[in-house]
């Protein structure tokens, strides 16, 4: 199975996808032959490589030579209908754009075949939206993968006016993607780039196992601080591991956490468990403390939270206000773990929660780590009167019995 991963680090747009395949080896007379197959006028198409802070990336230029018609959802489908493009492309085509539409339609109160197609319906967007998937049909793409999405932030205008990035729009196409803010002003991700990635994207994460054949780079319009292009990776799916299947997972998952860490010394260590408690319902995925030796030969605490990205400036707040650190340090890691599911037992004490993790191969599952839940245990070994050690081990022993481990 071939199959296709757009890594955004730096966001996405129409142009920087078509510059993306261009470079992945679509001919750029393919492209403009896809593009005459929408009976289009009044305009011309340009490509050419350019170098993005020492990668060459190719950058895709939709030149206007005349005013075009106002355009709403009935006349793009329409156009998209009469040409003789393949069917699939036509199909997701005109399901890009239904997306944009009733998104705009939300936004703005009025039914989607009533929205006026603006930025997101000009010739370019058209022009970037079948380019890129009759590009993917050409290529022989079977399965799309992507990254989480980059937000910039700040103002952008348009024909309502100026509004606040990322757009409402774009929001409103992202929801239920894995997004994370960067301390970028502009615009990262286009409604069209939205619109298309979550219309035809499998999953979004990290890269799935794959040979990688072809590598592309699209280029971007706005000057950034980093590498302005949109990196594109094509290959065949790694046998053996697939992500394909519903109830299979792979042995690791890959995410980025962020380490907040503070080096405390004149504080009353009482506290710690006080704060501890306030960081993990603020999101911190683990806290924990560890013994130093400080300036001055002074016994201290290293205090240390893992997070997500998002969860960040919450966490560094409560430990900036509630100790007596006067700063932190952070830095972004990567960590693999284990998927992890619960299952509720019962036992002849009560119902107990026991967590396990497990990965799949292609001899079935195989359990790595199973263990109750300790608060369940504690509970009701109170409740029963019993050594906490027999709830523990009989509800791992039926646990073991009802996962056939």
């Amino acid at each position: 199975m071939k199959i296709a991963f757009f890594d955004c680090f730096a966001g996405a747009s129409g142009d920087m996808f078509l510059g993306a395949l261009l470079d992945c080896g679509l001919a750029p007379e393919i492209l403009r032959a896809a593009i005459e197959k929408l009976s289009l006028k009044g305009f011309s198409l340009q490509y050419y490589h350019k170098k993005v802070q020492g990668i060459t990336a190719i950058d895709v230029r939709v030149n206007k030579e005349k005013q075009q018609p106002k355009r709403y959802l009935a006349d793009i489908k329409n156009l998209i209908d009469n040409s003789d493009l393949p069917a699939q492309v036509i199909k997701e085509s005109k399901k890009v754009f239904e997306r944009l539409a009733e998104v705009e339609g939300k936004i703005h109160n009025v039914p989607p075949c009533k929205v006026h197609f603006h930025e997101v319906g000009a010739l370019d967007s058209i022009i970037d939206i079948v380019g890129t998937l009759y590009g993917l049909h050409h290529l022989k793409i079977d399965r799309i993968y992507c990254s989480p999405i980059p937000l910039g932030r700040g103002w952008v205008t348009c024909s309502h006016g100026r509004i606040p990035l990322p757009s409402p729009a774009v929001l409103e196409l992202l929801k239920g993607v894995p997004v994370y803010s960067i301390e970028e002003e502009g615009e990262t991700i286009t409604p069209t780039a939205a619109a298309l990635l979550t219309t035809i994207s499998h999953s979004f994460g990290s890269a799935p196992p794959l040979v990688i054949e072809k590598l592309g780079y699209g280029a971007g319009k706005q000057k950034r601080t980093f590498p302005n292009i949109l990196r594109l990776l094509i290959g065949e799916e790694k046998k053996g591991l697939s992500y394909t299947e519903k109830d299979f997972s792979p042995p690791l998952e890959k995410e980025e956490v962020v380490i907040v860490e503070a080096s405390i010394d004149d504080m009353n260590p009482e506290f710690f468990p006080f704060i501890q408690r306030r960081l993990f319902e603020k999101g911190a995925l683990d806290v924990f403390l560890k013994p130093v030796i400080m300036k001055k030969g002074r016994p201290g605490s290293v205090l240390t939270a893992i997070c997500p990205e998002n969860n960040f400036s919450q966490l560094a707040l409560i430990i900036l206000s509630e100790t007596t650190s006067l700063g932190i340090r952070f830095r972004r890691e990567n960590r693999w773990k284990l998927r992890r599911q619960f299952l509720k037992i019962n036992t002849p004490f009560g119902r107990v929660a026991v967590k396990y993790s497990f990965c799949k191969d292609n001899e079935g599952r195989k359990i790595i780590n199973l263990a109750p839940e300790f608060e369940d245990c504690s509970f009701l070994a109170e409740k029963n009167q019993v050594p906490i050690k027999l709830i523990y081990d009989t509800a791992k022993a039926r646990a073991l019995q009802e996962l056939d481990v």
